[in-house]
């Protein structure tokens, strides 16, 4: 999506996730040339060396994380998890380097 989110280039990606008997959607964004405060509300929770954020999106969790390298931000939500399961669920099977392959 070029110039697709707040005008930076976007990928949206869609995982199909099972959690328990249950199966849900889980949405992830991945967003180039992120700049200065972009994304950085929410509460912090440092995973080795990355910095995770955990944020509430009209009612709707969301953990993000931006490499301070490449300057490109990560988003992932979930409308049927709670935020400690979705923070749980990125960290567990690695999200961010799976949404990297993608880029």
């Amino acid at each position: 999506m070029p110039n697709g989110i707040a005008k930076h280039d976007a990928a949206l990606l869609q995982y199909l996730v099972s959690l328990g008997a249950e199966q849900l959607t889980l949405t992830a964004v991945v967003l180039k040339d992120l700049r200065g405060d972009e994304l950085s509300d929410g509460q912090a929770w440092q995973v080795g060396d990355q910095v995770l954020r955990v944020h509430d999106a009209n009612g709707m969790p969301a953990v993000t994380y931006i490499d301070p390298n490449d300057h490109v931000g990560y988003v992932f939500a979930s409308e049927r998890m709670t935020a400690e399961e979705l923070l749980r669920l990125v960290v567990s099977t690695d999200l961010i380097a799976r949404a990297q392959q993608h880029r």
